[in-house]
């Protein structure tokens, strides 16, 4: 794009738009002899070759060459919001249609943006920017969303999150959105969602591979929120977030997302299970209970941590240990006993009591197994 503000304009005048191959001489001077019918005062072949050759020349730089041993390391990685959003890095949080993912997601990021820390939970402050794939009121109901959990965080003032409503895929939109994220120092994103954010079929490897790509370029902590596969077993995580299997590959940690809601109930209770750690281990499953109430006449959200395991329908989707000691607390049991009482396979439960035995669970003198606290093991 080629502007002028040359006399006798007083403002920028548009002169001229073209895509056109770098590499292409003869595009270089037929665009230079075009420019040059309307302002030939000026050397265009000159500044058309300087602008084409310097830009290859950058592009074919890419990242510069540095030695590990240079690289300043940490004594533990960097966090966003710790210890859920690695700094950097994409997370990806999964689960079916109206389990609460984007809730979640505002209500996180709202921590981050007003650097609010909770007992659990420790942001790095920073400015964010949410990528709405989703609604279809340019950002009325996410405003609407930041405001509930800003009234139910206790604050005066609305949250200053900035918002870009999308509709073309990120790997079309990543240059705006790396200028986005240059212009007002953005160091966090949410993308909601995935499927249409990757452009192509969510199936298809290399839209997804693009989709990554894209978001590499940006450097900064991201939150993806993906939907499951519909064939998906509720009880088991092995299947990560709907579409190719780049969408488990890439992200650096994965989290599935499930909810629990009475009919008629001003509650939600939405439980994050950790399914992938590339750094480190893998957390215990966190829980967060949602109330929508009145205050002062107005509508918030109230937001507290809980505890999964005190929440039924998460059952099958703890560890299976925390589903044996709750087991374990109405008295000891032989492992065939508490494998029908959890609906487990007697081999998992046996495998797992072997391994946390003496730790969690102590195997006693009839046969049957135990919670430590309440059977010491004496010396």
């Amino acid at each position: 794009t080629i502007r002028s503000n040359m006399p006798p304009a007083p403002t920028w005048k548009h002169i001229y738009h073209e895509g056109f191959n770098l590499l292409s001489g003869l595009t270089r001077r037929r665009i230079a002899k075009e420019l040059t019918n309307g302002f030939s005062s000026f050397d265009w072949y000159a500044a058309i070759e300087q602008v084409a050759v310097g830009t290859i020349q950058r592009y074919r730089e890419g990242e510069p060459v540095r030695s590990i041993a240079d690289i300043v390391v940490p004594e533990r990685l960097p966090w966003r919001l710790d210890p859920i959003l690695q700094d950097g890095v994409p997370t990806v949080f999964y689960g079916p249609g109206g389990s609460g993912k984007s809730y979640l997601a505002a209500y996180l990021s709202s921590l981050i943006q007003e650097g609010f820390t909770t007992e659990q939970l420790l942001p790095e402050p920073g400015n964010g920017l949410y990528l709405d794939y989703e609604s279809s009121n340019s950002g009325v109901d996410t405003a609407f969303r930041y405001d509930l959990i800003a009234r139910g965080l206790g604050l005066a003032h609305r949250i200053p999150m900035l918002y870009r409503f999308c509709y073309q895929s990120l790997s079309a939109e990543i240059h705006e959105i790396q200028r986005d994220v240059l212009d007002h120092q953005i160091q966090f994103l949410i993308v909601d969602s995935a499927a249409p954010a990757c452009g192509g079929t969510p199936e298809d490897a290399a839209s997804t591979i693009q989709f990554f790509m894209a978001l590499r370029s940006l450097k900064i902590t991201s939150l993806i929120i993906a939907h499951e596969t519909k064939h998906e077993d509720k009880a088991d995580d092995s299947a990560g977030p709907f579409g190719s299997v780049f969408w488990k590959n890439y992200p650096r940690s994965i989290y599935r997302v499930r909810s629990a809601q009475e009919p008629n109930s001003d509650t939600l209770h939405i439980g994050l299970f950790h399914t992938k750690s590339n750094d480190g281990r893998k957390q215990s499953p966190w829980a967060f209970q949602l109330l929508w109430e009145t205050k002062d006449a107005l509508p918030q959200v109230s937001i507290q941590h809980t505890k999964a395991a005190d929440v039924m329908e998460f059952d099958e989707h703890l560890p299976l240990i925390q589903r044996i000691t709750r087991a374990l607390k109405n008295g000891a049991m032989r492992y065939q006993e508490l494998a029908e009482e959890i609906g487990a396979k007697e081999a998992s439960v046996k495998a797992i009591l072997h391994r946390y035995q003496g730790k969690e669970v102590v195997h006693l003198p009839d046969g049957k197994w135990g919670l430590a606290v309440l059977h010491p093991v004496k010396d």
